[in-house]
Parts: C-alpha cells; sequence; structure tokens
C-alpha cells in the first residue's frame, strides 16, 4: 500500500492515487498526466537521442 501524499498548499493527505487536485483545497497536486507528462523531465534527453539515432541511420544508409 502507497504512502498518502500531501498536498504542497494546505497540508491535507490525499489518499487516493489517481487525484489531480486536492480534495480539501482543490488546489493542483502538480502531479504528471499521463506517458508524456512523466518523460517531461526527460524530454531534452530523448530529442537528442532521437536525432542522434536519425543522424547514424544517415551516414550508415
Amino acid at each position: 500500500m502507497q504512502r498518502p501524499i500531501q498536498c504542497p498548499h494546505c497540508g491535507n493527505d490525499i489518499t487516493d492515487e489517481d487525484a489531480l487536485l486536492c480534495l480539501f483545497c482543490g488546489e493542483s497536486l502538480k502531479r504528471e498526466i499521463g506517458v508524456l507528462g512523466k518523460l517531461r523531465a526527460n524530454g531534452i534527453i530523448i530529442v537528442f537521442l532521437v536525432l542522434l539515432a536519425f543522424a547514424l541511420l544517415a551516414v550508415f544508409l
């Protein structure tokens, strides 16, 4: 079982794992949404790797 997270605004515990807004104050819990939201932090690295892969394919083909 996962520990409840705390709202960054009001400090109340949120036990709903799928909640995007605080149930008490209504503010955002700053959670990533979906696959693309979770890749946001690593977005620059992923774009760089894709461009590098295309460059290598262009050189060797």
